[in-house]
């Protein structure tokens, strides 16, 4: 199965349209088409649970919370300066980890 396929499956199940207007549902970093090593699951996608996610052998991390919900003006490493999901979503797509979240539409 690739990332667009078990995207598609979960949004068939809880679609976009049951989500806040503001919430930002679905893929959100990651290739479509790489194949799924593994899934991993968190509430969060920090840079810690991106790293949990490989040690595991996963190559996609489906979480609750959404990494952002407006994207990040900067997708740099870890830095005093900026957002916390700056640095997760520079480490997931760095390492080929895709993000995949269900929020306000799974709740």
């Amino acid at each position: 199965m690739i990332v667009a396929e078990l995207e598609c499956a979960l949004l068939a199940r809880y679609p976009k349209t049951d989500a806040e207007s503001w919430d930002h549902v679905g893929l959100s970093v990651g290739d479509p088409a790489a194949q799924i090593t593994g899934v991993a699951c968190a509430l969060d996608a920090t840079e810690a649970n991106v790293h949990r996610a490989l040690e595991a052998g996963a190559n996609v991390l489906l979480t609750h919370h959404p990494i952002y919900i407006k994207a990040p003006e900067a997708f740099c490493p870890a830095d005093a300066a900026r957002p916390q999901c700056s640095a997760a979503l520079y480490e997931a797509a760095r390492c080929g980890v895709s993000i995949i979240s269900l929020h306000t539409n799974l709740d």
